[in-house]
């Protein structure tokens, strides 16, 4: 994700393909459609219906994404948990393999 590189015309494909499908899901069957709808009633504020998604779909850029995948890195949290037969110096290590790919900068102690 660091250093993939978003092709012009692969982006294009990709938004197409999304734009379809958001305006066909409607057309679904009902039984597929009532998981996304018990999601957004329960949670409006962090579920997004089809339709919601096809009206901002139209605002997205590659621009836009472009600068969202230089920025998103900037602000990882990571968090490990390792559980089973490993040793100490063993999870830290492979802690030590996801910071050295993501090259992370420390953020200052607050």
């Amino acid at each position: 994700m660091r250093d993939m590189d978003i092709k012009e015309g692969r982006f294009e494909i990709l938004k197409d393909s999304l734009t379809r499908e958001y305006s066909n899901w409607e057309l679904a069957s009902p039984h597929g459609q009532v998981g996304h709808y018990l999601d957004w009633l329960n949670a409006p504020e962090r579920n997004f219906i089809a339709p919601e998604l096809a009206a901002e779909l139209s605002s997205v850029t590659l621009e836009g994404v472009r600068l969202f995948q230089k920025q998103m890195l900037g602000q990882v949290f990571i968090e490990v948990y390792v559980h089973g037969n490993m040793y100490k110096e063993d999870a830290l290590k492979a802690t030590d393999v996801v910071e050295s790919i993501l090259k992370l900068r420390v953020l200052p102690k607050a």
